[in-house]
């Protein structure tokens, strides 16, 4: 699986990242509500509990929405920060916290849910979410005050990646505001 073998990549090009983030125990995933549980997709819960992805900050490529930066290359843009969340907050945002609660909940009967991995903590501290129907879906940057549907919210929502497996291909570790690249490895 195509997201699996990213992250594998990710933490061979950054080893200092096992360091930095938590593991997850199946009990942990096992303990949650079964609406979220049952939602989390499984390469997720497999990625979850093989790497230390709960409460890892990484540093993506963002435009930030500013037209002034749309026209440079994915390598020249400034890093967003994501914290990827760990099992007890991903179950938080994505059932109890506005506009989690929306896109999970209402849309579990029709399978199509979208579930909470991470967290902008730098620039708009909002929700990142994937669809739990695909293997590798785009992550969204879930905006609160942008919707009050999940029509309108997904509608609203900033895609900071193409893929799941791009994040982890782009991504570069962020330790307390200092950018580490992978050419000062």
């Amino acid at each position: 699986m195509e997201v699996i073998k990213s992250i594998d990549d990710f933490f061979n090009r950054f080893p200092e990242a096992n360091e930095l983030g938590n593991h997850t125990t199946l009990d942990e995933i096992e303990s949650l509500p079964d609406i979220v549980k049952s939602n989390i997709p499984e390469f997720w819960k497999r990625a979850l509990t093989k790497y230390p992805l709960s409460n890892l900050e990484i540093g993506v490529p963002s435009d930030f929405g500013q037209p002034q930066l749309k026209s440079l290359k994915r390598e020249e843009l400034p890093l967003m920060s994501i914290q990827f969340l760990s099992p007890l907050e991903i179950s938080e945002n994505s059932t109890e916290i506005f506009p989690g609660f929306v896109l999970m909940k209402k849309s579990v009967l029709s399978r199509n849910s979208y579930l909470c991995i991470a967290t902008d903590i730098e620039s708009t501290q909002e929700g990142i979410f994937i669809s739990t129907n695909k293997d590798d879906s785009k992550p969204l940057l879930v905006f609160h005050d942008l919707g009050e549907t999940k029509k309108e919210l997904i509608k609203n929502a900033e895609p900071i990646s193409s893929s799941l497996a791009m994040l982890f291909k782009e991504a570069q570790i962020k330790n307390r505001n200092r950018i580490v690249s992978k050419d000062k490895l």
